[in-house]
């Protein structure tokens, strides 16, 4: 009897494990889901996405991507910088521009690690959370962060900044501008 109770517990403690396993490798949207385009091969470089299509992010707000501009941030929660730069996102670009800019931030860390921070910064786009970093990859893994890209309302990568500075923010800024006032 005892030998038979042994059994089914470990049975059960290693269902449970590999359920987390796949859960913690999994690409997950923290707050709201997100953005679209074909997925680029995992040799692309950061350098050749402009004039490529943004690289597809999962989630459901396909719709709300459809002809307006997309701004995307490669970040994490570590990163001093990024964490200057997602603040000033949201109120300088995602609140300035609801209907004609969507927002998202993508990080390689696990999703409560940036759930945590959208808890505490509070920001009105949505995060995804990518842990196997496959999603981080396609937008330039090997490139510094934080690393934005503006792709305008046709789903081109239209501009692309590596790091984070006032300056380099402003930039951002008027490309984003730019775009919303370009038409198809």
């Amino acid at each position: 009897m005892r030998r038979a109770f042994y059994a089914v517990a470990l049975i059960a403690v290693t269902a449970v494990a590999i359920v987390a396993y796949r859960r913690a490798t999994e690409t997950i949207v923290i707050e709201r889901p997100t953005l679209g385009g074909p997925p680029p091969e995992a040799s692309r470089t950061i350098a050749s996405l402009v004039g490529q299509p943004l690289p597809f992010i999962p989630g459901a707000v396909q719709e709300k991507m459809h002809n307006r501009v997309v701004v995307v941030s490669v970040w994490a929660t570590w990163c001093r910088p990024c964490r200057d730069e997602l603040p000033r996102l949201d109120s300088e670009i995602a609140k300035a521009y609801p209907n004609d800019v969507v927002v998202v931030g993508i990080s390689g860390e696990h999703p409560m690690k940036v759930a945590e921070y959208n808890h505490d910064a509070r920001l009105s786009f949505p995060l995804v959370a990518d842990p196997d970093g496959r999603l981080v990859r396609s937008y330039g893994a090997n490139a510094p962060i934080p690393r934005t890209f503006v792709a305008d309302r046709s789903g081109i990568v239209r501009y692309q900044h590596v790091g984070y500075s006032p300056r380099g923010f402003e930039e951002v800024k008027a490309v984003v501008a730019r775009e919303i006032n370009r038409r198809l």
